[in-house]
């Protein structure tokens, strides 16, 4: 669970997570604004320059097994033997998504594909 920067800082630190060529940060916050989250995912990026930031609001997240609500968490996946890609596609909806998907994004190699929908309420 996210706290603050310094300690984060630390434990990315502790770890050495700057070793890693292929990281993967996933940020699931309550945060209300986005400027807010950006402030967050760029901190990250400065001191993982190499890892994939990526970020999702949400109304609850989850962490061991507990549902917490007005946090926010940050799940780190370190690869050893896989590369990490990120893309964004402007589509608006879903059957246009999941044409340049099948179409330009996946390759035989690809194992896993995780997809954050940008929800407009």
């Amino acid at each position: 669970r996210y706290r603050n920067f310094e300690k984060l800082k630390d434990f990315f630190k502790t770890h050495n997570l700057s070793s890693y060529e292929n990281v993967l940060v996933q940020i699931f916050t309550s945060f209300r604004t986005p400027s807010r989250s950006l402030k967050l995912a760029k901190s990250i990026q400065s001191l993982l320059p190499h890892a994939t930031v990526v970020g999702a609001s949400t109304d609850g997240e989850i962490m061991d097994g507990k549902i917490l609500v007005d946090n926010t968490v940050i799940s780190i996946t370190i690869f050893e033997k896989t590369t990490v890609d990120m893309v964004l596609l402007p589509q608006d909806d879903e059957r246009n998504l999941a044409t340049s998907i099948a179409t330009g994004l996946l390759q035989k190699e690809t194992k896993v594909l995780f997809l954050f929908w940008r929800e407009v309420l």
